[in-house]
């Protein structure tokens, strides 16, 4: 796709009519309806009045928020209201609303830095940001106007364009002037705006018409929405949009009545089955291709291609209640079945205006770099880094969704390029140097395709001893700049934790310490071993690699990784546990024998591991409920002892 970005103004179209707009100012007017809308005092197009909300939030709570002065002031009062209401809203925020992880299927779309796109009913803005990122501009269209201000306001990106619509009879944009449309559990909800004489799949269908019409020819659509047929709504699971069991599997008649019964309105909110969406987008002129998302298209983890949607294996843990337990049995039980893909829960569907048009993506794209193509990807998945996971039978591909894991990715290349350059010594325990290439802004790093070890497996104890004396040789002591390097975690223990003065003085206390410097990796454990073609033990993921750092953080690490393995604890936890071993004093892994590691190193380690968690986001307010507490209970643990 070869988008071409106009001025942003120049795409805008009247909803009443469909005629090119014309932006002066902070005003909007059409040559046949006259003044259609304006700019607001935060950029936000207002082309509609309409008085309508919908948000996870109460009103008055988002309108509270939107009182804050800056992006900062803005997440934290988000953080803040969440907070109050519980963990279980906080976490949905941070895990779904907010989290950039949602975007990575439109990574399934041929986005460039020439594209431009539009996120229709675009809600927090997660998408969108994601976009900013990697295209050339992107229009956030919704018809929530708070939303949009959020949005615009913590975004804070210079190719995007809010619009506050959604209403009218045609899509705000001119014919052609687009090369993708997003929509992320948007099309069900579209006949909820429209009158009862009309039927849902009819709306739906001239909906689908209108994004047709803007798209430019080899446009593509993107959408993201449960199946009807999913196999947990035979187990009795509440349907997602209007909590009735069965409500989807009945034939609409049954269903409309059903709903009059029990929710005192009608059933409009129409999903579909496999064959029903490709009916649907059918004749609406595009040409789809049907993705298969896990557990669901908003949490999910993994996505199953055309060609793998048959290789569904049951995850081996989570949190599942035991209906959705039930459900992934039988969906397990089925698994090679020819008409499979029929049950998987949720689909994400890419669909091309031009028939017979070759699909691309930015995942096929990395891969044909190298020589694979799509069908030869086996497994996509995500990682909580932000990164696209994703092999084929010879390669590992990673591909970096947000601004934060490309550089992530860059930082990696380059530590392995120093590694091999200055530590030689250190770089036969590595494997092979991955290959950082891009497809246009989004950067990816392939690898060879190894082999897993087995935590349990009797080398590693000993390529763990012989990398870590490695080490030591290369270590000399000198001061380390532990204010600095502990950016995020003061912020954040100064506004989200009362203990904020008492980590200061421990930092200061650090601070004044000298270190025993080395290269580290910075996240030594035994599943960050591989083995090579010819057998041999390799260390992988140097993202966090530093060419001089506290190298007994590298021995901390491995330690707790092996407490939490060894006993099924969270990492704050298998702290806890060492640390109070380590006052004692403590014994690490065999593995570790011969390093000495301190409790000023320990402590040092405690709060290395939280600067890499906070830093991994654009801001700690991002960080779920759950997580929050895990980083309260290491900080807790820290400030209830001197550290001088």
């Amino acid at each position: 796709m070869t988008g071409t970005l106009t001025s942003p103004e120049l795409a805008i179209a009247c909803p009443r009519c469909g005629e090119k707009a014309v932006v002066q100012a902070n005003r909007i007017t059409c040559p046949a309806c006259g003044e259609i809308g304006r700019v607001d005092e935060f950029g936000v197009i207002r082309l509609t009045d309409k008085a309508f909300y919908y948000r996870e939030v109460a009103q008055e709570d988002l309108q509270w928020v939107l009182e804050g002065d800056d992006a900062t002031d803005l997440l934290l009062r988000l953080d803040e209201i969440t907070r109050k209401r519980g963990e279980r809203l906080n976490t949905y925020i941070k895990g779904y609303a907010l989290d950039a992880n949602r975007a990575a299927g439109v990574f399934l779309l041929d986005l460039n830095d020439q594209s431009v796109v539009l996120d229709y009913g675009s809600g927090w803005g997660n998408i969108t940001r994601v976009l900013a990122d990697a295209c050339a501009h992107v229009y956030s269209l919704d018809l929530t106007y708070e939303s949009l201000q959020f949005s615009a306001r913590i975004g804070q990106t210079d190719n995007g364009t809010y619009i506050h619509a959604g209403d009218g009879p045609h899509l705000p944009f001119a014919s052609g002037s687009l090369d993708a449309v997003i929509l992320n559990g948007v099309l069900e909800w579209v006949p909820e705006g429209t009158g009862l004489d009309q039927h849902p799949r009819t709306v739906q269908l001239q909906f689908l018409q209108e994004v047709h019409r803007v798209l430019r020819e080899g446009g593509q659509i993107f959408v993201a929405i449960e199946n009807r047929f999913g196999i947990r709504y035979f187990m009795g699971v509440k349907e997602d949009h209007t909590g009735l069991r069965y409500g989807a599997l009945l034939p609409r008649p049954v269903s409309n009545l059903y709903s009059q019964q029990v929710r005192k309105r009608p059933y409009r909110t129409y999903t579909y089955s496999y064959r029903g969406y490709r009916e649907l987008l059918g004749d609406a002129g595009f040409q789809i291709e049907i993705y298969h998302p896990w557990p669901n298209y908003r949490w999910f983890t993994t996505i199953y291609t055309p060609a793998t949607v048959n290789e569904y294996r049951l995850p081996s843990t989570d949190h599942r209640s035991a209906k959705r337990k039930l459900a992934d049995g039988v969906l397990g039980a089925v698994t090679g079945a020819s008409k499979f893909q029929w049950l998987t829960p949720a689909f994400m569907i890419v669909g091309a205006k031009v028939p017979g048009r070759e699909s691309q993506s930015v995942l096929s794209r990395a891969v044909e770099q190298q020589g694979d193509d799509l069908d030869a990807i086996r497994s996509i998945t995500l990682s909580s880094t932000k990164t696209i996971l994703m092999r084929t039978d010879a390669r590992f591909y990673k591909v970096g969704l947000t601004a934060i894991s490309r550089r992530r990715l860059e930082e990696a290349h380059e530590a392995q390029q120093t590694l091999r350059i200055h530590f030689p010594d250190l770089a036969q325990f590595a494997a092979t140097a991955g290959e950082l290439h891009y497809v246009g802004k989004v950067a990816y790093m392939v690898e060879p395709l190894y082999s897993p070890v087995d935590p349990d497996d009797e080398r590693l104890d000993a390529f763990f001893r012989d990398y870590l004396g490695q080490v030591a040789q290369q270590a000399n002591d000198g001061p380390l700049d532990i204010r600095q390097r502990l950016t995020h975690v003061l912020a954040y223990a100064q506004e989200a934790t009362p203990s904020g003065a008492d980590i200061e003085q421990i930092v200061d206390y650090l601070d004044g310490l000298t270190w025993s410097l080395a290269p580290t990796h910075g996240d030594l454990h035994r599943s960050n071993v591989v083995t090579d073609e010819a057998g041999q033990l390799r260390l992988i993921d140097w993202d966090q690699f530093e060419l001089s750092g506290p190298f007994q953080i590298d021995v901390a690490h491995l330690a707790v990784r092996d407490r939490m393995r060894s006993y099924q604890i969270g990492w704050p936890a298998a702290m806890g546990e060492l640390w109070h071993t380590l006052l004692k004093p403590s014994s690490f892994p065999s593995a570790c024998d011969d390093v000495e590691v301190t409790v000023d190193a320990f402590t040092l380690y405690m709060l290395d591991r939280l600067e890499k968690d906070i830093s991994s986001v654009p801001h700690y307010a991002y960080l779920p409920f759950t997580w929050r507490a895990q980083a309260d209970a290491v900080l807790n643990l820290l400030t209830g002892r001197n550290a001088g």
